[in-house]
């Protein structure tokens, strides 16, 4: 490989964790390499110890790369990096390849919905949780959405799954459990039967008949919760009793965790689903505001409302952007028209059409979608490629480029210092810098 990159790397037991960065930002790379020894470690221990003698997170320009983890490194596009701190399960998942299935090799089976895929975006979970003080993934409507745009996605079941033994098992046995398989056939491939084969015994769990269930029941099963709180006899607690009434047939034998909720607090508690129509009551200390089910153990289900924005991410995400990529401006544009059609707010939209229309030297057009972008904001449901002060900045800058072209500087340098005013993005405040002292004089 030949680049110039920003380097920083770690000693971690064995192997050297490391950062190389394009976008040349030493804060922003410290800050990475710190959460990613934590999330080396926790992999390490609940595990197996990594094998090789680097593991290194690999920043590539934006038009040439997209993201994925291999073995010894984690390739992540540069546009990727500015938001990645604020969604840690993103890199935590790239980073559990080095694991599953690039290590500890599974065969992936179709019933279980269950590979190495599942493993990570599990993986990813539990090192929100254990690392960063967090259970929840994303946002509810954000996960509606991608899951209407990709319903076909593999693995999203097979999280579940093991998100379920978890619960049933307790985490003691549980990871106990995967602590030992994956050590057992660290190097090798295995299927899921041997995985079950070393699951240990837990009195009145009949771990066939479960699987059994958990393969005849479609997705998404729905399940609907209502809550009832009242203060107990004495005053000092708050009494919750939960209703949970499944739509799936046949019905699901689920634990299902319930998040009860405050500004000031959080407790989950675990329901096991015993027929259409499961009660329970729970007393806590504080008065809750919202009683939920938990978004990391249930597939989301279609929203009306939602579709359109679906629809704007399969346009974007599978459609008009790899055309982009294969730098193909012309035939991506009617894609991008029909995404701002849906949603004309999603500055992402508009961005990418500027950038089509200057590809192809139609300057006027692009000025035009490049301002506009600086006045939108990033889609809620969009992905990681972006942030919202990313497409200003990067819109700002075309348009000075375009107008220091045209040799209209007043314009150019009110883009210029708009660049000077967000945050210090991939070194762009330098490049603006530079720009409004060439034209200091015009």
């Amino acid at each position: 490989m030949i680049g110039r990159w920003y380097k920083t790397n770690k000693k971690v037991g064995q192997s050297e964790v490391g950062v190389w960065l394009v976008s040349h930002k030493p804060e922003l790379a410290e800050r990475l390499l710190e959460k990613m020894e934590k999330i080396f470690r926790f992999y390490s221990e609940i595990y197996t110890a990594y094998p090789l003698p680097t593991l290194t997170y690999l920043e590539f320009p934006n038009d040439y790369a997209a993201w994925n983890g291999f073995l010894k490194v984690v390739f992540m596009r540069e546009s990727a990096t500015w938001g990645i701190l604020d969604d840690i399960e993103f890199i935590a998942h790239e980073m559990a390849h080095n694991w599953w299935p690039n290590y500890i090799g599974l065969r992936r089976n179709e019933e279980l919905d269950l590979d190495g895929e599942a493993f990570c975006d599990f993986s990813a979970a539990l090192a929100n949780e254990f690392l960063f003080g967090s259970v929840k993934k994303q946002e509810r409507a954000k996960e509606s959405v991608w899951f209407m745009a990709y319903p076909e996605e593999k693995h999203q079941k097979g999280r579940l799954l093991l998100h379920n033994l978890r619960l049933i098992y307790g985490d003691q046995l549980f990871f106990k459990w995967i602590t030992n398989f994956s050590k057992n056939y660290k190097g090798r491939r295995a299927g899921v039967e041997d995985i079950f084969a070393m699951a240990p015994q837990k009195e009145g769990f009949d771990l066939n008949g479960f699987l059994k269930n958990w393969v005849q029941v479609k997705i998404p099963p729905v399940f609907e919760l209502k809550y009832e709180k009242n203060k107990t006899k004495s005053g000092n607690r708050h009494e919750i009793m939960v209703t949970i009434h499944q739509h799936s047939n046949p019905l699901a034998r689920w634990h299902i965790p319930v998040l009860i909720r405050s500004k000031d607090a959080e407790i989950q508690k675990v329901l096991e689903l015993t027929g259409e129509i499961t009660k329970s009551r729970f007393e806590i200390e504080f008065e809750p505001e919202e009683v939920l089910l938990d978004p990391n153990y249930i597939i989301p289900k279609r929203v009306p409302e939602f579709q359109k924005y679906a629809d704007v991410l399969v346009l974007i995400d599978a459609t008009a952007f790899p055309l982009i990529f294969k730098k193909n401006y012309q035939d991506c544009l009617p894609f991008l028209f029909k995404a701002l059609e849906l949603d004309e707010e999603n500055a992402e939209t508009h961005y990418l059409i500027g950038r089509a229309y200057k590809s192809l030297n139609q300057s006027d057009k692009a000025k035009g979608f490049f301002s506009t972008a600086t006045a939108k904001t990033l889609g809620w449901y969009m992905g990681n490629r972006y942030t919202t002060d990313q497409l200003h900045v990067y819109s700002h800058w075309e348009l000075a480029q375009i107008f220091l072209k045209e040799r209209n500087y007043n314009l150019a340098r009110k883009n210029l210092e708009s660049i000077l005013k967000k945050p210090d993005i991939e070194g762009y405040h330098a490049k603006a810098s530079d720009e409004l002292d060439k034209i200091k004089n015009f």
